[in-house]
């Protein structure tokens, strides 16, 4: 493809745009955290009421302790099945399946306003991409979910009966403990890299939800370097998800000054992970367009000419009937 442009040059345009766009992070910022507080507010309740008065909250404070997490949900289910919180633990489980959902309807709809929004220089608007092209992302996303769940229990049935015959702890380890989760992660980002440049097609060229599904299914196995984009952007993506879990290991959180500044702390690395996701979109985005702003001309152009070399022929073939004709009268 002429015209190449490195990956350093997409995630440059997708940085860029991320400091540009500073509201649209925002407002991505501020729905994950009340989509987060949904799920944390019931799952703090369910906790609280299962410490109760053993004074286990200020050492969690302070730091992971594996133990007492573990007697914390062995209690909360202990009583749960006494007939104890059940209201609390149903409290949870209802909010987890709403969530959910609207975490994945809100991801569908939030994401192709990105796209409209980054795209022509940044000069189109979020919610207009949502009105115009969220209900085909929401289609687009029921065909992918399906593709999800079958490659997860694909992965996880293959790999566990892999460890099942292997015969040794050691292979067994391998393959169940760390192989089901590493392939449902690769499984799960080359979908969600399929999804992406689906809904990319749907905002840049307007695609109906089934070509859109075929322009997004092929494009990592025809363009290469969509997939070494995607990993450098799931790398960042990857160290600011960690980074709370970071933070919440190395600093104390057993005095209020520190609960604050831990607070603090990790609603800036959440805020990043937005912003992460503007720039993000914005490099594929940019990417789709490049490909095809070098591509369409080359495929228009053997159009033409194979047009030509039709017109030639019949000319030629028209001439030829002309002379015979002439020679026989």
């Amino acid at each position: 493809m002429s015209g190449q442009r490195s990956i350093r040059d997409y995630v440059n345009v997708g940085v860029k745009m991320a400091r540009r766009r500073k509201g649209l992070a925002l407002l991505l910022y501020a729905v994950n955290a009340i989509v987060s507080l949904a799920v944390a507010l019931p799952m703090f309740v369910v906790i609280r009421t299962a410490l109760g008065q053993s004074g286990y909250g200020r050492d969690l404070a302070g730091e992971f302790n594996l133990p007492v997490w573990s007697d914390i949900w062995n209690r909360i289910f202990r009583i749960d099945a006494e007939g104890g919180t059940v209201g609390e633990v149903r409290m949870m489980i209802w909010f987890l399946l709403f969530s959910i959902p609207l975490a994945l309807l809100w991801k569908a709809v939030s994401s192709v306003g990105v796209i409209n929004a980054t795209r022509d220089n940044g000069l189109r608007g979020f919610w207009e991409g949502v009105g115009r092209y969220g209900g085909k992302s929401i289609l687009l996303g029921i065909p992918y979910f399906l593709l999800s769940v079958i490659s997860i229990v694909g992965v996880t049935f293959l790999l566990a009966t892999i460890g099942s015959i292997s015969g040794t702890e050691r292979a067994v380890f391998w393959w169940m403990v760390v192989g089901i989760p590493v392939g449902i992660l690769v499984s799960s980002a080359v979908l969600d890299l399929m999804q992406d440049y689906g809904r990319i097609a749907i905002v840049t060229r307007d695609e109906s939800v089934v070509k859109s599904f075929g322009s997004g299914f092929a494009w990592p196995f025809r363009q290469s370097q969509s997939v070494r984009l995607y990993a450098s952007w799931f790398a960042i993506g990857a160290a600011l998800l960690l980074a709370p879990v970071l933070l919440d290991s190395w600093m104390t959180a057993g005095t209020w000054l520190g609960v604050i500044v831990l607070v603090v702390l990790q609603q800036a690395v959440l805020y990043l992970r937005a912003a992460a996701t503007v720039g993000w979109y914005t490099s594929e985005t940019e990417y789709f367009e490049h490909v095809r702003f070098y591509d369409e001309p080359l495929i228009a152009e053997g159009a033409r000419e194979a047009e030509g070399a039709h017109d030639q022929r019949t000319l030629l073939d028209t001439g030829l009937s002309s002379d015979l004709g002439s020679e026989m009268t």
